[in-house]
């Protein structure tokens, strides 16, 4: 199969061949590929490690089941790598995932041992991603993500907001997605809440600009009232976590790593997966309660400065660097 994974990883196993005759590197650090490339450099006597957010199979299968036709079935399934990523961890000299939810469900899809696979918890940049003194928008929703990504499960958004709107409760939702994106606009305007539900990079694109910075995004955390994400599997969940370093309250699933990042009822609130009434009445329940969002949005800032920094991630990860390296030495 031919697909984007393993294309990518035979050109960065080129280009480290030739990178290699004057910088003679230490160890490869492959994020997320885990294709053949990564495995010939691996052969070539290279340490390899590797992050991995959570298996292809996981991606595949929530595709597959929110496909309308067979034949969109099918060319979904087909269109993930099979076995590949399978076969290249198994022999990588450690695997990271980015909690402990993924290093479960990594280590069991591809049959790893307890000391190939570590969890490092992904980190948010506190510098850019804090509280600022900006004032909140009345109501406002926020979604960052790729609502074409089904594991994202924009469509129970727009569905929980067709329901608080006919519940009569005062709101508008702003989308921070791929400017691209067709999901969440065509049912937008489908349910009629065109005029509820703002797509910030589709405006952008049309003006002609590019994507939001960091520190357009930041602001955009800042002056929402409640994050929502409400995925049906997230790795890490690194937009929640920066919506809690701006101090802003989320309502999110149970899915994935959600429950390790988010604590439910100290920073946030969360519902079962695919769920939009649930969805709808954690968002409701926390527009209606400004001082639980002020507590929480608090509590937010706190735990991800002491857990999720991008210090505390890289720490970690020089200190595997060191562990791989040193056994390399021993053996």
């Amino acid at each position: 199969q031919f697909s984007v994974m393993s294309a990518f990883s035979w050109r960065a196993y080129m280009a480290w061949r030739e990178l290699q005759r004057e910088h003679r590197f230490d160890i490869v650090h492959d994020v997320q590929s885990l294709g053949y490339g990564s495995l010939m450099m691996h052969a070539s006597g290279m340490p390899v490690v590797a992050n991995i957010h959570h298996p292809l199979s996981i991606d595949r299968m929530n595709q597959v089941r929110q496909a309308g036709t067979v034949g969109l079935k099918m060319r979904k399934a087909m269109f993930y790598p099979f076995f590949m990523q399978e076969v290249v961890a198994r022999r990588m000299d450690r695997i990271i995932t980015g909690s402990y939810n993924s290093r479960a469900s990594v280590q069991q899809a591809f049959a790893l041992r307890d000391g190939q696979i570590t969890a490092i918890h992904d980190g948010v940049d506190t510098r850019v991603f804090k509280p600022l003194e900006l004032p909140r928008r009345p109501n406002g929703l926020l979604y960052v993500g790729n609502s074409d990504d089904r594991n994202k499960g924009a469509r129970y958004l727009i569905e929980a907001a067709a329901l608080l709107r006919g519940r009569g409760v005062d709101f508008h939702l702003t989308f921070v997605d791929r400017p691209g994106a067709e999901t969440a606009p065509r049912m937008a305007a489908e349910m009629g809440l065109s005029g509820r539900v703002t797509f910030v990079n589709h405006e952008r694109a049309a003006r002609g600009l590019g994507r939001l910075s960091d520190a357009e995004l930041a602001r955009v955390y800042n002056e929402a009232q409640v994050m929502v994400s409400p995925s049906l599997y997230e790795g890490f969940g690194l937009p929640a976590a920066e919506a809690m370093a701006c101090g802003t309250p989320v309502v999110a699933t149970t899915a994935g790593a959600f429950p390790e990042v988010i604590a439910a009822g100290e920073t946030g609130v969360l519902v079962p997966p695919g769920d939009a009434a649930a969805l709808a009445d954690a968002i409701a329940a926390m527009l209606a309660d400004p001082d639980r969002r002020i507590a929480m949005g608090g509590a937010g800032v706190e735990r991800i400065n002491e857990r999720f920094s991008w210090r505390v991630c890289a720490q970690r990860t020089a200190a595997l660097y060191e562990d791989v390296l040193s056994g390399r030495a021993r053996r």
